[in-house]
């Protein structure tokens, strides 16, 4: 089954290599390397696959890698931060295509729990231990 659409007009809004050279194709380049070496580091090198159940995200490797990319960059430090966005990039990446394939975000494991109750059952990651402290945005 494929992921693109059959519907010829709807085929026809998916271009897919206008996007990967016009958008942000230095962007695409480093993701690609950086899944390539983690891949390696991570499966041995077996083929490139998205290991789905070993890498999911619960939202603090996010915000980790945006704080030491903007840390790094202030700096000066040019390669640490575009190692830290790369992985930002790429774990964007991996939220999006989880929300896209109906996968739950960031590991929950019952994707009807109401955002209030997963903030409140710490993982969330809002405080000590990013485990058991109440979220209260108000």
């Amino acid at each position: 089954m494929s992921i693109i659409p059959t519907d010829d007009k709807e085929r026809a809004k998916v271009r897919l290599l206008d996007y990967m050279m016009g958008y942000f194709p230095n962007a695409q380049v480093a993701k690609a390397r950086h899944s390539y070496e983690s891949n390696i580091k991570h499966n041995g090198g077996e083929g490139m696959e998205w290991a789905k159940d070993k890498s999911v995200g619960d939202g603090n490797q996010i915000m980790r890698h945006l704080v030491d990319g903007m840390e790094a960059w202030r700096n000066g430090d040019r390669d640490e931060a575009v190692y830290h966005f790369t992985c930002l990039a790429w774990r964007g990446d991996e939220l999006l295509e989880r929300i896209l394939d109906n996968m739950p975000p960031f590991g929950i494991k019952n994707d009807t729990l109401p955002f209030q109750d997963w903030m409140d059952s710490g993982s969330g990651g809002m405080g000590e231990g990013d485990q058991g402290v109440p979220f209260n945005p108000r």
